[in-house]
Formats: structure tokens, sequence, C-alpha cells
């Protein structure tokens, strides 16, 4: 349905929003319209010489997310014809410079990498017909907005009408806006609202957006802070013997990077992921996990978002999330389309702020219920969860 829907809606020329549960297959529901969209279009115009101008733009928030879609763009590209062009900081998987003096049909980069070649005029926008935000609650919140609202100032767009031509079908006046998330944003219409009416968006979504899949088995362990890491190396040591490919999710890029080390200290091979490290450093770690080099990934919620990890079996919360949003990304990491086993969740829960989350989470799932409070405004809930905790130990006192 979530599929067939966003074909149907893009290819008409909508303004959609796709919001869906994490591995429902997002990626080509908005991917193979597009290619579809751009075909018809470099095949009825005649593109003057005017270089290094997508007729496609998407945005995303991490370099291995862009080189993701990126490697989904080469598996294409023989039956399409079209060309891409990856801008993802440091990444070099699939990356190439932009064209000198070729033409390039879209341009899959991270908000930081698209901000910079327009500020040195290194992309024009003649012919941008489309703009993709995918995985927009996370662009769309404080840590990206402000470069957002910069992009698209830049490049001057408005949402358009259609216009119905014989020949190709739908055509836009002006530029298509997709929006792609596995929440709904709950402050497109302050970000966007003066690009394009939120309220007039084509809405695409599933019965099970903000639910934990039923099939996914969960487990929430009590457990002290100073009996955490004796429990991980348990696990651990018992998943790598079975060969499970699994995640350990830390809320602090500090935290990954010591239990990474540690878990070597113990002779326990593993890969790091998270954004505290360069990207050099950086660099490769996922496709390593996912060609199977290493079972064990350990990793901050930049490995929570959109990243394809059909092969994980097993999600381990060592730092139980501080926010429901999440927790929903991190729960999205297994039983996802095309994964052999449901997969199972562990989370550790240690502080007293943690129980309020989980009771929620439970209740939800006994009652296959919507998760609420789903708001991926990371800054503004930072502020929050600090004001309270900062009450709770001045009661305390």
């Amino acid at each position: 349905y979530l599929q067939f829907e966003s074909i149907r809606k893009i290819l008409k020329g909508d303004q959609v929003m796709i919001s869906a549960e994490t591995g429902s297959g997002k990626t080509l529901a908005y991917l193979v319209p597009l290619l579809e969209k751009i075909k018809q279009f470099t095949e009825k115009f005649d593109r003057k010489k005017v270089f290094n101008s997508p007729i496609a733009i998407v945005i995303l928030p991490s370099l291995e997310l862009a080189d993701q879609v990126g490697n989904v763009l080469d598996s294409l590209k023989d039956y399409t014809g079209l060309k891409h062009c990856v801008e993802a900081s440091q990444s070099k998987t699939r990356r190439k410079k932009i064209f000198d003096e070729e033409y390039i049909d879209i341009l899959v980069g991270t908000p930081g990498m698209i901000a910079r070649k327009l500020y040195h005029q290194e992309i024009h926008y003649t012919y941008l017909q489309h703009i993709v935000l995918d995985e927009a609650d996370t662009l769309l919140d404080d840590s990206f907005s402000h470069l957002i609202i910069k992009i698209l100032n830049k490049l001057q767009v408005s949402h358009g009408e259609v216009v119905e031509d014989n020949n190709v079908g739908y055509l836009q006046s002006g530029a298509q806006f997709i929006v792609v998330s596995a929440t709904l944003p709950r402050n497109l219409q302050s970000t966007i609202q003066k690009y394009l009416p939120v309220d007039d968006m084509t809405k695409v979504t599933t019965p099970h957006l903000h639910k934990i899949m039923p099939h996914v088995q969960q487990k929430f362990i009590r457990v002290k802070s100073s009996d955490k890491l004796g429990r991980i190396i348990f696990l651990i040591l018992l998943l790598k013997k079975k060969k499970k490919p699994s995640m350990v999710f830390c809320n602090k890029g500090e935290t990954a990077y010591w239990l990474q080390k540690t878990f070597k200290e113990q002779n326990m091979n593993c890969l790091l992921l998270s954004g505290g490290v360069s990207d050099r450093e950086r660099y490769g770690q996922f496709e390593l996990f996912q060609q199977g080099k290493e079972d064990i990934l350990v990793c901050t919620d930049i490995a929570s978002r959109g990243l394809d990890t059909s092969r994980v079996e097993h999600v381990i919360n060592f730092d139980f999330p501080c926010f429901m949003s999440d927790y929903i990304h991190r729960a999205g990491r297994v039983g996802r389309v095309g994964s052999y086993q449901p997969g199972f969740i562990t989370s550790f829960v240690t502080h007293k702020w943690d129980v309020d989350l989980l009771w929620k989470i439970e209740t939800a799932v006994r009652k296959q219920s919507e998760l609420h409070n789903v708001n991926a405004n990371i800054k503004r809930k930072l502020e929050g969860v600090a004001e309270k905790r900062l009450d709770e130990y001045s009661r305390q006192e």
C-alpha cells in the first residue's frame, strides 16, 4: 500500500509527505517515481549548457544514509541512464566531484555539504524540479533546521502547480516537495510553511506509524549503573557465540567510544559508528558491518535513522533512550522488510527517569496502540529533560 500510493501521488505531481514505520520501503517509494519523472523531463526538454544543475536534490542527515541512497541509484543507473552525485562530507563511497562540464540529474547529500556547494556557487538550480527531505523529523529539528532554511532560501524554491501534458504526463510549474520520515515531524509547518502550504500536502501513512511491530520481542532489564558493564559483556559474548548481528546503542558518543574500547580489551572485536569521531575514523564502519566483517556495532542514535539494517537480529539499549522517537527508531533496526529473523530488543533500565518512558512503551505494546509524545526536536527535548532532572535532584536534596 505505502509504495503503491506514494508512487501514484508523486507521479501525479502532488506535494507528498510519506510517514511510515522504519523498514517499510520508503526509499524506493520515492526514488522509483522520482526517476520516472526525471526521465520524462530529460526526454522532453533540451537542457542548454547549464551544468551542475540537478533536476532533483535529495537531502539526508548523515553521510551513511547519503551513501546508501547513492548505492540504490547505482543499482538502477543502467536502467535509467541518469547521472547522480553523492556529496556527504568525507565519504568516498559512490562519491564523485561535481561534474565540471556534464549534466547532473540527481544530487544526494547532507545539509552541510549542499549548503557549502550552494554558497560557493558549485550548484545551480535552473532545472530544479524536486526536493526530497529524507528522515525529515531529524532534518527539521533544531540541529539541522537552520541549514535546511538556508538551503531553501538559496535555491529560491516554491511549490508549484501541476500542469498536465499529453506527451509527458504531469509537469511541475515549480518545485515538488517530498517529505519522508518514520515519525511525523511535529514542527514541519513552522519550518517550511514559507515554501509550501503543509496542510495541502498529500499524506501517505500506514496503520503501524508510531507503533512497535508486534513480531519484535522486547525485554527490559532493571540494572544498577555499576552492573551494566558486566551484563553487556556477558550478553555480547553470548551473541557473538551465536553469530547474531547486533547493534548496541549508547546515548553519548563518549560512552560508545569507551564501550568499544572496553570490548576490544576483552578480545571482543566490534565496530563503532558515532558522530563523535572524525569522518576519517567513521568512514566505512557501517559498510563493514553490512558485509558481515564484524557482527557487533556499537553506536549512537546516528545509526538509528534510515539505515538498511535487515541483517540485524538484536538491538541492545545499553543506555535507555531519553525520548520516544529515539526508541521507535532504534526498535526499527530489527524486524524490517527483508529481514530473515523477527528480531529482539534488550533494554537496560537504570535511572529513575527511564521508568516513565518504559511504562508508556509497555502500555502501548500491550494494547497495540500508538506511542504518544513522539517528537524528534533533540535540542528542545534536551533542554526540557535537563530542567526536569535538575528539578528532581533539587527535590532530593
